[in-house]
């Protein structure tokens, strides 16, 4: 309104128009019994313009407003007035009749404190009720930032928002309550807020995203510019890790992989990924040399995939910290090890608090190991999930992939949330193939040369849209996969196969 000039009347007719559009689309047959809940404030007004809307296209329409009339703040009780000249029907309690449809407009983003009373009775009456349910722009109880239910929270089968998503209609509890997910544009643009950018993004509207990804490759390129991957990964009885990253690296792009492992695992990987070199170590003496050489010939390391956490894996993990500068990407049992050697974990944030020293790491853990690597409670992470991540980023100048349903990317402000959710991906193996997809690409951008095109997002932050990009094409594989295989069958390695139909 400052920034435009358009009125709040003007607003609140746009956001109405929107819902009800989306009812036309959904529901044409128009004899439908709705039922639309309206609170006191801007979101009650936008429900109660889109209840008189509906009626006039030959909806029958209630109001259910659980507010006494002398206290309608001035928004709601224009509204009103116009909804009265309609001849809508406009209730303060809510009774025994069922719709075929009702409309959730009672608290907006708006909301920062828990719904309790004769508001909380009421909400879980209305999920207990049938009938298609809609929310207008989050549903009620849902906190916009931290998708947490506050008190109690409506659970919508559509969510109908305005202008830009919101982080809590897919954090925490929020997607569970969104339901499906429709943003309309209302005048609420980028425009509006005064050169500031989103605190967040995501890959979401079709116009964000294509068929197929195209990483900008330079066609003269070869196989050393590509990138070269070293992957330490998989003890004996765990060679399926190191096999499962390495493949993911080589299938993405990269030039080359070399891989460190257990030497009972040298004919199992040879035999399944002839494309990789491999070196191997029987006991701790071996690694020196196999690591130098190896970390002279590499563009980035990444380790942690099955390698266990006793003193041959911690070796390992030390000499990724402090024997090379490397880009590097810490993952599973070297995640672990870290949380459990508090003196190592010391010495790597002196390292990477030291201008001289510091390198790009990008740390992926799920929510258990960032329990433990952050000293934090689950439930405090889960509540405040991207500000705990920007803390840690910040605290240890790295990128954090907080792998889970929704994965959230953080560098410092830049933070991305991956919006294509797949339970599927919920299987063995599955994180060590993100581990070698977010190896592969880092090498590829680390090689700038060879990017003919870098993208926007990507500028000055190439470790950082290394991982985003490895996060979301992962999952982009992996619906695609699911959608094959079926979401029950799928195994990790389906989702390496799908690679093809993405990337170009």
């Amino acid at each position: 309104m400052d920034k435009h000039g358009i009125s709040e009347e003007c607003l609140i007719e746009r956001a109405a128009c929107s819902v009800v559009n989306y009812v036309l689309e959904q529901f044409p047959k128009k004899q439908k019994s709705i039922l639309v809940v309206c609170g006191n404030g801007n979101n009650g007004a936008d429900g109660i313009a889109t209840g008189r809307i509906l009626k006039e296209y030959d909806y029958m329409v209630d109001l259910l407003i659980p507010v006494d009339e002398s206290d309608y703040s001035e928004n709601v009780a224009h509204q009103v007035n116009i909804a009265k000249q309609y001849g809508i029907t406009i209730k303060q309690e809510l009774d025994n009749k069922e719709y075929d449809i009702i409309i959730d407009s009672l608290f907006g983003i708006g909301l920062n404190r828990s719904i309790a009373g004769d508001y909380s009775s009421l909400i879980k009456k209305l999920n207990q009720k049938r009938g298609y349910k809609i929310s207008v722009d989050i549903p009620s109880g849902i906190d916009c930032n931290t998708g947490k239910v506050l008190g109690t929270a409506f659970v919508a089968d559509t969510t109908v928002t305005f202008g830009f998503y919101k982080r809590g209609q897919f954090l925490n509890d929020g997607s569970r309550h969104t339901g499906m997910l429709v943003k309309k544009n209302v005048g609420i643009n980028n425009y509006c807020f005064y050169d500031n950018k989103p605190e967040m993004f995501m890959y979401l509207d079709d116009e964000d995203r294509a068929d197929k990804i195209d990483l900008g490759r330079n066609p003269e390129g070869n196989k050393g510019t590509f990138g070269k991957v070293l992957i330490i990964a998989g003890r004996e009885d765990m060679s399926g890790a190191c096999i499962l990253a390495a493949k993911s690296a080589l299938r993405s792009g990269c030039g080359m992989v070399s891989v460190i492992t257990e030497e009972a695992n040298r004919a199992i990987l040879i035999a399944a990924l002839p494309e990789a070199i491999v070196h191997t170590y029987k006991e701790a003496s071996d690694i020196e040399k196999i690591f130098t050489e190896a970390n002279n010939w590499c563009d980035c390391i990444a380790v942690g995939s099955g390698i266990g956490t006793d003193d041959i894996a911690t070796e390992l993990l030390k000499k990724c910290i402090f024997n090379s500068d490397k880009p590097l990407i810490i993952d599973a049992d070297a995640i672990n090890i870290l949380s459990r050697n508090k003196r190592l974990k010391v010495m790597l944030l002196d390292r990477q608090g030291n201008d001289d020293t510091r390198r790009p790491i990008i740390f992926t853990p799920h929510i258990k190991e960032f329990a433990r690597l952050s000293e934090k409670n689950i439930d405090d992470i889960v509540n405040n999930k991207t500000g705990v991540c920007q803390f840690f980023s910040k605290q240890f100048h790295s990128i954090l992939v907080l792998k889970d349903s929704y994965t959230v990317v953080c560098e410092n402000d830049n933070i991305f949330i991956n919006t294509v959710a797949n339970d599927a991906l919920a299987t063995a193996g599955s994180g060590d193939v993100l581990t070698g997809l977010a190896a592969s690409f880092l090498s590829q951008y680390l090689k700038k040369d060879n990017i003919v095109e870098v993208p926007e997002a990507a500028k000055d932050t190439f470790p950082f849209y290394s991982a985003v990009m490895a996060v979301y094409i992962h999952s982009m594989a992996g619906q695609k996969a699911a959608e094959m295989n079926g979401r029950s069958y799928m195994i990790a390695s389906d989702v390496i196969e799908k690679y093809g139909e993405i990337l170009v």
